[in-house]
């Protein structure tokens, strides 16, 4: 069975906040850690989510409190499960 869980609440979230500091994806992602943007644009596509020890980071730089980013995750989280029970995804 393939995963089709998708993550758009943070997805939204990032993207709108990234665009709001000025930021680019290429930015972002290496005040993460990361190479490349490749990164956040899967985030911001809704493909992946954030790892649970980049929250503080990434609030950090977005200027956001990490609640928004914990609220948003944690939405995403319930509708993928819900998919998944009712045999969705």
């Amino acid at each position: 069975m393939t995963s089709n869980r998708q993550f758009f609440k943070i997805g939204k979230l990032v993207k709108e906040n990234r665009e709001k500091t000025g930021t680019s994806q290429l930015d972002l992602a290496k005040k993460l850690g990361y190479k490349n943007g490749q990164f956040i644009s899967n985030v911001e596509r809704g493909i992946c989510t954030i790892p649970f020890e980049k929250i503080a980071n990434m609030s950090e730089v977005l200027a956001i409190p990490p609640v928004y980013i914990i609220e948003a995750m944690g939405e995403d989280f319930k509708r993928n499960v819900k998919n998944v029970v009712n045999g969705s995804l």
